[in-house]
């Protein structure tokens, strides 16, 4: 166990495999060289630490928690920030970013609504320059004067802890880890949401409550939450949009719900011209009490709700029905 800022616990393959990025066959074979063990027969099967990363789909349904963490100022803070450099990096570099423009551009989101939304993308591992460690390396200076900073990073979720054995794709997760980095906090620590585009949540006063991400494709799992390694942060309040559509729904007494969050850009971009954005995201097919709670104190009359007509997506719109007394079109 590292006592250290790490906090990781390894065994004698996994410090193997982490310094010699190798797999745990190559690990059992290098640790009987070494003790001298003589006709050497490796274990068939896989080590139970280090698995391989998933490629299954996640589904775009709402993360639900037990007793979730609410974030505190300094995480909000530091959320903001983080979002803000993730902005400047995208905007800053269209041209070597010029992938994530162009996925951007097919769904709908141009150079104006990056801006507008403060949108921004963490480079990934595999990225030459920022290895996964953009928002990290950004920070550094400051988590070495004063560690309580850090603290509210990871504390916000925006850290990965590299060698964390309970989080899928830990196989993948650990051979990121850099022995040739001089500080624990870029070493054994990635972005969250590294090779992510990075959409952020703001409440209807504007302060940033999360940060989304999402896989440019469709392989894998296409959307990730931060989310606190010891402690799940609460998310069930978070409605996107909600701070550019608060006062229009105010105004019209309408509100057009919708799941994703490329669903809100193709309803945004129409309504807008309209001067009538009264569309929110609820970042999935269900609205959860506390989102419900903020949408109360709207004045709504009259809600269309257009989610997917899946399974997931007919349930939502028909728990809408029966709570507002509406019709099913």
């Amino acid at each position: 166990h590292c006592f250290g800022a790490c906090k990781g616990d390894w065994d004698i393959y996994d410090l193997i495999m982490l310094r010699k990025k190798c797999r745990f066959r190559a690990a059992q074979k290098e640790w009987a060289e070494h003790l001298g063990v003589k006709n050497f027969k490796p274990y068939n099967g896989s080590s139970s630490c280090i698995p391989e990363p998933g490629e299954t789909p996640a589904p775009d349904d709402p993360v639900g928690f037990v007793e979730p963490l609410k974030l505190d100022r300094k995480n909000i803070a530091m959320l903001e920030e983080a979002a803000n450099l993730y902005n400047d990096l995208l905007m800053l570099n269209e041209n070597r970013f010029k992938p994530i423009w162009d996925y951007l551009a097919r769904r709908g989101i141009g150079k104006d609504a990056i801006s507008r939304f403060n949108i921004g993308y963490a480079p990934p591992y595999s990225d030459e320059q920022h290895q996964g460690r953009a928002l990290i390396d950004g920070f550094l200076p400051r988590f070495e004067k004063d560690h309580a900073t850090f603290n509210a990073f990871t504390g916000a979720g925006l850290a990965r802890l590299l060698n964390d054995h309970s989080k899928k794709g830990y196989g993948y997760y650990c051979r990121q880890i850099d022995f040739r980095r001089k500080y624990p906090f870029s070493r054994n620590y990635g972005d969250s949401l590294a090779g992510q585009i990075v959409f952020p949540i703001y409440d209807s006063n504007v302060l940033t409550t999360g940060l989304v991400g999402r896989q440019p494709g469709d392989r894998g799992i296409r959307w990730l939450k931060q989310q606190r390694r010891e402690v799940p942060l609460s998310d069930r309040a978070r409605l996107y949009g909600i701070e550019k559509a608060a006062r229009h729904i105010r105004q019209y007494r309408t509100i057009i719900l919708v799941e994703g969050i490329f669903d809100y850009f193709a309803f945004y971009n129409l309504l807008r011209d309209q001067d009538k954005p009264v569309v929110v995201s609820t970042l999935g097919s269900y609205v959860t009490p506390e989102a419900a709670t903020i949408l109360n104190g709207l004045d709504i009359e009259h809600f269309i709700v257009a989610y997917d007509w899946d399974e997931l997506g007919r349930n939502g719109i028909e728990r809408m029905v029966a709570k507002s007394g509406g019709w099913l079109y």
